[in-house]
Formats: C-alpha cells, sequence, structure tokens
C-alpha cells in the first residue's frame, strides 16, 4: 500500500505558527523511490512565501511485524535519535515521534493525492496543535 507513494508529488501547504516556523503558506515538491526491499526514500523541498526553503531526506522502513518506522534528515539540523513509528492501516499512515523536544504525529491518507498532517506537541505540553496541511498531486511523469 505505501508503493502508492512512489512517485513526484507536489502541492500547496498550510504552516501553522510552532517555535520553527511562522504561519504562512509554502509549496512543496517531492520524489518517493523505492530502496532496498521495505524501504521508501522521501526527497523533499518546501519553498515558503517568505522565499525560504526547507529541506528533508526520509527514510520509511516497514518492519518484519508490519510497523513503520520513519528517520527523518532535514535543514532544521536535529539528528533523529529514534524514528518516528506507527502503522498503515488500509489507506492511512499514521506515524508518531517523541524526541527531547516534544512530539510529532504524522498522518498521510494515501489514495489519488497524498493527503498530510503534521501536529505537534512542545515540549511536555500533552495538547496536539497543528503544524503542516497538505494535499499533494501527482506530476506528470515525462
Amino acid at each position: 500500500m505505501m508503493d502508492k507513494m512512489l512517485g513526484s508529488w507536489s502541492g500547496q501547504e498550510e504552516m501553522f505558527d510552532s517555535p520553527w516556523s511562522q504561519a504562512g503558506t509554502a509549496f512543496g515538491r517531492f520524489i518517493v523511490t523505492a530502496g532496498p526491499p521495505g524501504v521508501l526514500l522521501r526527497d523533499y523541498r518546501q519553498h515558503r512565501a517568505d522565499g525560504s526553503e526547507f529541506l528533508a531526506h526520509e527514510v520509511y522502513q516497514q518492519q518484519a511485524d508490519g510497523e513503520i518506522w520513519l528517520f527523518t534528515f532535514d535543514s532544521f539540523g536535529f539528528p533523529p535519535l529514534e524514528p518516528a513509528r506507527g502503522n498503515l492501516q488500509e489507506s492511512r499512515l499514521s506515524l508518531i515521534k517523541t524526541t527531547p523536544r516534544g512530539q510529532a504525529r504524522h498522518r498521510w491518507l494515501l489514495s489519488e493525492t497524498l493527503d498530510y498532517q503534521v501536529e505537534i506537541a512542545v515540549g511536555n505540553t500533552a495538547e496536539f496543535l497543528p503544524f503542516l496541511r497538505a494535499s499533494y498531486q501527482a506530476e506528470p511523469t515525462s
């Protein structure tokens, strides 16, 4: 099912205030390729309305028990101490990551479009707040 992520995708993004960015809009583009068995690689570039960029390289790995792990290397510069962990239920991929800075929930809806949400809880706060919402369309292949 995660194979639905393969290919080139782009779309508009809505960002919310956080310790790492201000609220605003952005345009995201990424390519997902197959790695070794059970691994997908995602290279992502976000162009923000203020002219800045955010870059990320992600490794999605499906474990033998079906759990999905996500390792992210990005331009914020925080090393991935532990992977985000989650599962794929039908067409929904849900992952949660815990770091010393707080928690992040990543949610993908895999269909004709790829709908994506990230919510964060900063520090010891139990409340999750929106961080990013986006809907990506497949780019035509050449």
